[in-house]
């Protein structure tokens, strides 16, 4: 289960740990597969990548919490649709005819990439979810990696403390501007 990232192996001798923002996003799509495995074929850290869940309880890989438009060819937000419709639409051609037929990947699918390529991963939660949705979510991240080596993210307190009642040992960070003690 560990994947055993504390031997220092991806930092290259270096001090500073590398986590690549959704991804390798600057040459691949945000937040898909293929920008996961660039950021390990660059030799990141880590990849950060953000989750939200959908109509029917799936966690999915998506930044923009007010809706799909402009990573997809679909339309809506992720809460009000349904993974297999998610799992219909092109993620990719919005960068690049290149990465036409990218799909929306699950977040399974998002931490087995990240075991494939030695990656810690840092999940950023997008919008807010059930305890139970929650509980999926810790769940899932914690059959992939032990440890507390998955690091839960967000810039809204209530969705850290929902992980917490979780997982008393999850590893948090919570994003902050001038008004951080909301």
């Amino acid at each position: 289960k560990s994947r055993g990232f504390k031997d220092e192996t991806k930092r290259k001798n270096s001090t500073l740990d590398v986590f690549m923002h959704r991804g390798a996003e600057i040459t691949h799509p945000e937040n898909t597969i293929t920008a996961i495995n660039q950021a390990g074929k660059l030799g990141a850290y880590g990849v950060e990548f953000d989750v939200q869940v959908t109509a029917d309880g799936v966690w999915v890989l998506m930044h923009d919490d007010y809706g799909i438009e402009r990573t997809t060819n679909g339309s809506g937000i992720v809460s009000g649709l349904t993974y297999s419709y998610l799992n219909t639409l092109d993620a990719g051609s919005w960068k690049s005819t290149y990465f036409t037929g990218v799909k929306v990947p699950t977040f399974t699918e998002a931490l087995e990439c990240c075991v494939r390529n030695n990656l810690i991963p840092m999940v950023e939660i997008k919008a807010d979810a059930t305890a139970e949705q929650y509980k999926t979510l810790v769940d899932t991240a914690n059959k992939y990696f032990a440890n507390n080596e998955v690091i839960f993210a967000t810039s809204v307190k209530n969705r850290l403390e929902a992980i917490r009642e979780q997982d008393q040992t999850a590893q948090l960070l919570r994003f902050a501007n001038d008004n951080f003690g909301v």
